[in-house]
């Protein structure tokens, strides 16, 4: 037997599992092959995205290079 961490939360700190804004990162298979998802509570419901490891480097890279282009706020 494993013990096997497959779900992460993202938020500030202090943050309840329901709070608006809360990211969640975890790792899914539908018998495919796993691949990470990553939701987000909205206000209505909740939104999400999955992510295949071979898009990851380009998809990352893309993000970090968006958030390089973001306008810090004034």
């Amino acid at each position: 037997m494993i013990t096997r961490v497959i779900k992460v939360m993202v938020a500030p700190e202090g943050a309840n599992l329901f709070d608006l804004g809360v990211f969640f990162v975890e790792i899914d298979d539908e018998s495919d092959g796993e691949f990470v998802k990553v939701k987000q509570n909205l206000e209505m419901n909740e939104s999400e995205i999955t992510i295949e490891p071979k898009e990851w480097p380009k998809l990352r890279a893309a993000i970090d290079d968006m958030v390089k282009f973001c306008r810090e706020e004034a």
